[in-house]
């Protein structure tokens, strides 16, 4: 595997895509496919990215019921945080890993749909850096999303927003 997408979901309603968010999925799918089309998709089970992922699987060619689900804890504020929330955090990063590390061997690419706070914190996880260290990064906005080549161990940005890259 050389690419690994880490996207968050579009602009929703709380629960749900709304139309804008539904347009930042399709158009963040296009440049991801631009890059590389994965063949594994991971989505956390909420709805709104649910939704994201079966956007991203039907742009990519996967059938919907291929797309693996693991459990996220998203609200990640670390300066509030009890003890039990940070162990479910390092539950859910320690799940999703170990769902990567699974499939890697034979993915052309694998997609991460998540929240944002997670994939943020996820991605230093993955890239073997210490949490919350400033890597350069713009945070992930709603449609956006970062692609890891897994070979470089570089991190760079994707938009699904009009007019950006």
């Amino acid at each position: 595997m050389k690419h690994l997408f880490l996207a968050r979901h579009g602009e929703d309603d709380g629960r749900a895509l709304s139309e804008e968010g539904k347009k930042q999925m399709e158009t963040l799918a296009g440049k991801m496919a631009e890059i590389a089309v994965p063949s594994v998709l991971i989505s956390s089970r909420a709805d709104r990215t649910m939704q994201g992922a079966r956007i991203l699987a039907e742009r990519f060619g996967l059938p919907e019921d291929k797309i693996l689900e693991y459990d996220c804890y998203c609200d990640i504020n670390p300066q509030h945080m009890s003890q039990y929330e940070v162990i479910a955090l390092f539950s859910g990063m320690y799940d999703l890993t170990r769902l990567v590390r699974e499939r890697e061997a034979g993915a052309d690419g694998i997609a991460i749909v998540t929240h944002g706070g997670f994939a943020e914190t996820f991605r230093d996880f993955y890239l073997g850096k210490f949490l919350h260290v400033n890597l350069g990064l713009r945070d992930l906005g709603k449609g956006t999303a970062y692609d890891i080549d897994v070979e470089k161990k570089w991190c760079s940005f994707i938009s699904g927003l009009t007019g950006e890259n």
